[in-house]
């Protein structure tokens, strides 16, 4: 039988195809982080049922008191944003199976407080405007080499997200202050 250990916060980066995860683990200075497949939303009843197998899972080894996540933002596409609000409703309700805390936060304040900035966008040599939805490559990049210039190396932008935001987790609680 593995190990359970203990940890604080377990930060969470969930879309329909993969959960990337970071989690403080007590007792050690380096996070655990890493990456599950999901099935995508061709067959919602099996994601959720991945999604709820996943995350007890994830309890089970870790342990921890509280999961962190950002609040879903939905575009134009419905049958993934119905998808994704079921991925998240799944997590959640692992976290009250098992009393842990949730916390939501917004992805743009999270990048902000541990990056600097939001605007990740290229803009137009014309007009000077940002085009629109050219800041989502940027800001994946941008957290990329933010988690490589850390020392985690992470394999996914699913991953270097889920640290993030548990930095993100980290600076809240440290400091009191969740909006700059």
């Amino acid at each position: 039988m593995s190990e359970r250990l203990k940890s604080g916060t377990m930060a969470l980066d969930a879309s329909t195809r993969n959960l990337g995860f970071a989690v403080d683990v007590i007792g050690r200075t380096m996070p655990m982080y890493g990456l599950y497949t999901l099935p995508g939303i061709s067959d919602r009843g099996l994601l959720y049922q991945r999604v709820v197998d996943t995350m007890e899972e994830l309890v089970m080894k870790y342990n921890p008191e509280r999961f962190i996540f950002a609040t879903a933002f939905y575009d134009k596409v419905q049958t993934a944003a119905r998808a994704l609000n079921g991925v998240q409703a799944m997590i959640e309700f692992v976290a009250a199976n098992c009393n842990i805390l949730v916390i939501e936060c917004i992805e743009n304040i999270a990048r902000k407080r541990v990056l600097g900035h939001v605007n990740f966008g290229k803009r137009d040599e014309r007009t000077g405007k940002l085009i629109p939805g050219s800041g989502r490559k940027g800001a994946k990049n941008a957290v990329m080499a933010w988690a490589d210039r850390r020392g985690y190396n992470p394999t996914s932008d699913d991953v270097a997200d889920a640290l993030l935001l548990l930095e993100y987790d980290r600076l809240v609680r440290t400091t009191n202050f969740a909006s700059s």
